[in-house]
C-alpha cells in the first residue's frame, strides 16, 4: 500500500489507483467509482509519517428508492464510531467531510468500517432488474491535513 501524499483526492473507479486501497464488502470496481456489497465495507489508507490528524472529503451516493426510502450509514475509524448518517429519499448524494483527530489515526494502515444497516436490490426494492445488494457508491476522497 502507497502512502498517501497530502493533500490528494483518492478515486474508486475500475482505472483509478483507489481500488488498492479497498478491503472486503465491495463490488468491483465500476467506471466512476465502486458500491458496497453487503453490511459492512472496508477501505484502508496509509498516510504519511508524521500525520496528526487528517480530513477526510467523501464523494459518494447511496442506493434509496421509494421503497427503501432510508439507509443508516455509520463511520468507524480504527474500531471508534466518528459519524452517523441517515440519508433519506430521494437525496442520493451522501457528500460529508470528516475531521480525524490524532486519538483516530493509530498506526498505518488506518482502517475506515463503513456500516449499512439495510442495503438492498433494485429488485427488492422494486425499483429494477438489479440484483445486486446496494448501499454506498463510493466516488472518491480527498485526504488533507486540517
Amino acid at each position: 500500500m502507497t502512502q498517501l501524499q497530502l493533500p490528494t483526492l483518492v478515486r474508486f473507479g475500475k482505472t483509478h489507483e483507489g481500488a488498492a486501497w479497498l478491503g472486503s464488502g465491495w463490488h468491483p470496481p465500476e467506471a466512476q467509482g465502486v458500491w458496497s456489497l453487503a453490511n459492512r465495507a472496508y477501505l484502508y489508507l496509509a498516510p504519511p509519517p508524521g500525520a496528526r490528524a487528517l480530513r477526510l472529503e467523501m464523494f459518494m451516493g447511496v442506493y434509496l428508492a421509494p421503497e427503501h426510502p432510508e439507509l443508516r450509514v455509520r463511520l468507524r475509524v480504527n474500531g471508534s464510531t466518528v459519524a452517523d448518517w441517515l440519508p433519506s429519499w430521494p437525496e442520493t448524494k451522501l457528500d460529508r467531510v470528516v475531521e480525524l483527530p490524532p486519538e483516530r489515526l493509530g498506526a498505518a494502515p488506518i482502517e475506515l468500517e463503513f456500516q449499512m444497516e439495510t442495503p438492498t436490490s433494485p429488485r427488492r426494492a422494486g425499483a429494477g432488474e438489479e440484483s445486486r445488494r446496494l448501499g454506498i457508491f463510493l466516488h472518491s476522497i480527498g485526504v488533507s491535513a486540517p
